[in-house]
């Protein structure tokens, strides 16, 4: 139940229909799947850190008798895109390959063409830039010093 600390409630838009155009693998386990699609014209990254909701599976499956089953709430994994290029119209997800697991079995057998559907949020409060030097010195410290200390993406 949300309440007024945690602000209202975000409704998530309607996923977008997409299509895999590549899938190439990386290093360390990790395949990227590259998506394109006219719904990826509508398709409003909200910035650095921000997720998106990936589901592999279609809205609703076919039975043997010819009935659809429509899920109350399909099967999705959270990811983060790795990049979206909207003058190309191209969305890119890292995936690890684990094993079993939603997002991990699909990408281990996605191929060209495959169809999925993404959707994101809309940020609650947009980023905000401070101007350089804006910081305190002891937090550009600290920053510099983290920098220093970290590994890479």
């Amino acid at each position: 139940m949300r309440t007024e600390a945690t602000g209202p409630l975000r409704r998530r838009p309607a996923p977008l229909e997409v299509k895999v155009e590549r899938v190439e693998e990386l290093s360390g386990g990790f395949v990227r799947v590259t998506f394109t699609g006219d719904a990826l014209d509508d398709f409003s990254w909200p910035g650095a850190a921000s997720h998106l909701k990936f589901f592999p599976s279609p809205p609703d499956t076919p039975t043997g008798d010819g009935a659809l089953v429509v899920p109350a709430r399909p099967a999705s994994r959270t990811y983060t895109p790795r990049t979206f290029d909207s003058a190309r119209g191209e969305l890119a997800l890292d995936f690890l390959i684990h094993g079993e697991g939603l997002g991990s079995s699909w990408a281990a057998s996605a191929t060209a063409g495959d169809a999925v559907r993404v959707s994101v949020r809309e940020p609650r409060t947009p980023l905000r830039h401070r101007p350089s030097g804006s910081c305190s010195p002891e937090t550009t410290r600290r920053y510099r010093h983290s920098r220093r200390s970290s590994t890479p993406a």
